[in-house]
């Protein structure tokens, strides 16, 4: 997943569980969290949007890094959002953490498990994520506009 941080394979377990796990509930209620509550919930219902119309970069599709760049900086413009007030908020939605590996990469490890019968390890897919995303960010404060 990310060879800076595995110095043996054992390593990886760790990273893999991480990335297979969604946990957007418990990091929302952290105090971490708070300062990006408001840009989460403008970026996730453009995730939601995105995801219900098909619109989303394909994680199993060989272009997948720079398809999801595009997506990525496409969807910066259209809420005016940039920096950390995009990558954060999109980092939480995406993952359900505030730090980890790049998101792309998540996403490919989250699509191998999504496609293979055989996973050990429990997993939340990312029509999964979606839904929780989608509940998670109702309870949230609405975005204020100028």
């Amino acid at each position: 997943m990310t060879a800076e941080k595995i110095e043996l394979v054992n390593d990886a377990e760790a990273l893999v569980r991480d990335a297979l796990d969604y946990p957007l509930d418990a990091t929302l209620k952290s105090d971490a969290a708070a300062a990006h509550l408001v840009g989460t919930s403008e970026v996730g219902q453009a995730v939601l949007e995105a995801y219900r119309a098909g619109e989303l970069p394909d994680p199993t599709a060989e272009d997948f890094e720079a398809s999801w760049k595009a997506w990525v900086k496409g969807a910066g413009k259209a809420l005016g959002r940039k920096g950390k007030d995009l990558f954060m908020p999109l980092r939480i939605v995406m993952t359900g953490r505030m730090a980890g590996p790049d998101i792309p990469v998540q996403l490919q490890v989250l699509s191998l498990a999504d496609a293979s019968d055989e996973v050990p390890i429990e997993t939340m897919s990312l029509a999964q994520r979606m839904e929780v995303l989608e509940k998670s960010i109702s309870e949230l404060p609405a975005p204020a506009h100028a």
